[in-house]
């Protein structure tokens, strides 16, 4: 079907400049579909469109990439659920670029859409693997989010990608003071749990003989005794605690 077919339709956002001058005379007239991040009433103008652009079998397929930003192409992160809410047939695409001849990855935070453009002209090739698999479609008693995890699932195991649940456009975003306070709080609760199975005495008595016992050097006998009388002790946690509770006798 779409592979046989030698036109797409993209979806994606809407740039200024060149850029957007390329978007609407080039690939305008193969009928993409454009659309602004920072405009919510935009991005319910396009979703509008996309239904109304599959309706019509005369339309060319729509080209999506779900997960809504560049990705370096190591990992397939969190798909967005929008293009699998419209009851339509998915045709997965799994792509896998050979980094030895240029990296298309582009660090939208590093590098302007020029730098990236220039990088891939003074690349040798732009070489991937590209699979298109077996249609999908979503089943009676799936939701749209667990269609786009299934879907995921498929194109990361073909293309030998990272299957990870990050939501790949947190990377334009820089977390907060509350967000730090609360990863350093289960970090906190994590250490103080861990932390309440130590044997603290034991331990501290083991790592007190240890350091004699270095210190006084010497060769040991069958019983882990040295011959200047200084005594082996071992790191494991059952010798540590029975050190601990003789230590409680005397």
């Amino acid at each position: 079907e779409m592979c046989i077919r030698d036109r797409v339709s993209v979806v994606g956002q809407r740039y200024g400049g060149l850029a957007g001058v390329m978007q609407d005379k080039v690939l305008g007239c193969l009928g993409g579909i454009w659309f602004n991040r920072q405009d919510l009433r935009d991005k319910k103008l396009v979703a509008e469109r996309i239904k109304e652009h599959i309706k019509d079998p005369k339309n060319n397929p729509l080209l999506i990439f779900p997960e809504g930003t560049c990705v370096n192409n190591e990992y397939c992160v969190m798909f967005k659920k929008g293009a699998f809410e419209l009851d339509a047939k998915i045709i997965p695409i799994a792509i896998k670029y050979n980094k030895l001849f240029c990296d298309p990855f582009w660090n939208t935070r590093k590098q302007s859409w020029w730098y990236h453009l220039f990088g891939l002209m003074k690349g040798w090739a732009v070489v991937c693997d590209v699979y298109f698999l077996e249609p999908m479609t979503i089943n009676k008693d799936e939701t749209p989010a667990e269609f786009a995890n299934r879907v995921k699932t498929v194109i990361a195991k073909k293309a030998g990608l990272k299957n990870v649940p990050w939501d790949g456009y947190l990377k334009h975003v820089t977390p907060g003071p509350r967000y730090k306070e609360q990863l350093q709080k289960r970090f906190l609760s994590s250490i103080v749990r861990r932390m309440s199975n130590v044997d603290l005495v034991g331990l501290e008595y083991s790592l007190e003989h240890q350091k004699k016992r270095k210190n006084s050097g010497g060769s040991l006998n069958q019983n882990g005794v040295s011959l200047n009388g200084s005594v082996k002790f071992a790191d494991d946690v059952k010798l540590t605690k029975r050190s601990a509770k003789t230590s409680s006798r005397e």
